[in-house]
């Protein structure tokens, strides 16, 4: 094969008004500016970078080098495939598991966007934990595996939490857990859990100032949680001092979008030591309550929240840097499973309580499982294996949830598949760099 040089099929060039020529690059996740006189010669370079002469441009040359904006065909196609096999090979490693447990289907609160419909909910029995243990010991031997408590809302039944934890480490498998709770029964006997859970992370979420958030984020009995909530997260973080990261998940709809902002400088300005994260999903107010609703809000909708929110405010706590995503949904894993409290299973988060999209049980041998599902979840869903995508310049960023893409290709539902910044790429890009420029101080 040629070892000549060429213009990277991962490659974006934009000539931006205020700043002037920008080069992204997919493969590496890297932006640099062309100098003005060099960028007058990129159309050639672009044609034939070889028959160029960079003698006086060492130091562009370095960098296009460096960020793989110039390299020959088959370094190309090698970072492509070694790209596709990691990923493939991540979903097929055997050496550890992904267990997302609802330990209870019954929650306290009543938010109205919660996508789970459970008839008659449930906590887990005995019966369904020592089937979930006999179901864990067929995947064994195994190194780790990596439990998201989940609901309802699970620290309803800490019984129940502390019961499977104890039972899945007596199994001599190294166990860390991550807690989705919506924060109200955060209590001291809960943090005094925390440890013996090996729990690196809670999310909860909070979705504006206390006027907003307690008009979606509503306690059955009780109504207004924000504080509640604060007091417990208080407790946690500050008079506890528990080590671990809290991640503050919010839902954007049109109702608390402008809150967004402050939300997340609010809460971590309430605890600055650096350990809140944010996570946040976009959710269409008139479709709130429906199956798929934290994915309903529209693509150009969601693109024009980020555009708005930096005009206003420098869009605090959003990226509008593309993101190179690891391969860590449970959807696509071999050992990745949701189980419900009566012992079903699932690949994916948002079919709990959807019978036909059930994969089987724990009391169920995998061979009677449904392995049609697990296979479109897996190998069905992958955009290296959609002709479209391997032609899309930003593949190797590409945004790929394999719940939309399910939704997509095998239940006929109009939704978007492509990274919002795809049709927006270079007001993104300019956005990341005055962003950046204004950290460094430079304007």
């Amino acid at each position: 094969m040629s070892r000549k040089l060429r213009w990277s099929k991962y490659n974006f060039t934009f000539d931006s008004e205020k700043h002037g020529v920008f080069i992204y690059n997919s493969l590496t996740n890297s932006l640099m500016t062309a100098d003005p006189e060099f960028a007058t010669h990129l159309p050639e370079i672009m044609k034939n970078p070889d028959s160029f002469d960079f003698s006086q441009w060492f130091q562009p040359l370095s960098e296009m080098l460096k960020n793989r904006v110039l390299l020959t065909q088959e370094d190309e196609d090698d970072f492509m495939i070694t790209m596709k096999f990691r990923k493939t090979a991540s979903r097929f490693d055997s050496s550890t598991m992904g267990l997302t447990l609802l330990v209870t289907e019954k929650c306290n609160f009543k938010c109205p966007y919660c996508f789970e419909k459970i008839n008659d909910p449930a906590d887990m029995s005995d019966e369904v934990i020592d089937g979930l243990i006999r179901f864990i010991e067929t995947f064994m031997p195994l190194k780790s595996i990596f439990i998201t408590w989940f609901g309802g809302e699970p620290l309803l039944r800490p019984d129940i939490i502390r019961k499977v934890n104890q039972r899945i480490m007596d199994l001599g498998v190294k166990v860390s857990s991550l807690i989705v709770t919506n924060g109200w029964l955060l209590n001291d006997q809960v943090i005094d859990m925390l440890d013996e859970l090996n729990a690196t992370a809670i999310q909860v979420t909070i979705e504006g100032p206390p006027e907003i958030h307690n008009q979606t984020r509503i306690h059955k009995s009780r109504g207004d949680s924000f504080h509640v909530i604060q007091q417990n997260l208080d407790r946690l973080m500050l008079e506890r001092k528990w080590k671990g990261s809290l991640i503050i998940h919010y839902n954007i709809d049109d109702y608390n979008a402008d809150h967004y902002a402050e939300t997340i400088e609010y809460w971590k300005n309430r605890y600055p030591d650096g350990r809140v994260l944010t996570g946040k999903n976009f959710v269409d107010r008139d479709k709130r309550g429906s199956r798929d609703g934290s994915c309903s809000f529209s693509r150009e909708r969601e693109i024009e929240y980020y555009l708005t929110q930096y005009r206003k405010n420098g869009g605090m706590g959003l990226s509008y840097y593309p993101v190179r995503h690891g391969f860590g949904c449970i959807a696509t894993k071999r050992n990745g499973f949701v189980i419900g409290a009566r012992g079903q299973v699932y690949k994916c988060w948002h079919d709990v309580g959807v019978e036909d999209r059930q994969i089987g049980s724990v009391f169920t041998p995998p061979q009677k499982w449904n392995w049609s599902i697990i296979s479109r979840y897996m190998s069905g869903v992958d955009p290296f294996d959609n002709p479209e995508c391997r032609e899309c310049f930003l593949l190797p960023v590409c945004e790929d949830c394999p719940h939309i893409w399910y939704r997509k290709k095998y239940m006929g539902q109009d939704v978007s598949l492509c990274a919002r910044y795809r049709e927006n790429l270079a007001r993104f890009l300019e956005i990341h760099y005055e962003r950046k420029q204004v950290e460094e101080g430079k304007c």
